[in-house]
């Protein structure tokens, strides 16, 4: 969640990167329930929307010009 804050300008990673903390964050409350349907959306948020979340990441740094670096 931290990371999507940190991101500007980049609606779908900045999105992704929410779900999956919060998703990760509820799925916390199963464990003082012992309820593993409950856990199972935590593991929805970082098994499955964090790798998606990070794919798309990694291809903006990738394809992205750096920016506020003096031309060479």
């Amino acid at each position: 969640m931290f990371a999507a804050a940190a991101i500007q300008g980049r609606g779908l990673v900045r999105v992704l990167l929410f779900a999956s903390g919060a998703l990760s964050f509820v799925g916390l409350i199963g464990v003082p329930l012992a309820n593993m349907q409950v856990r199972n959306i935590g593991i929805i948020g970082y098994a499955v929307l964090f790798p998606v979340a990070a794919g798309a990441f990694a291809k903006i740094m990738a394809t992205d010009e750096p920016t506020g670096y003096p031309d060479s």
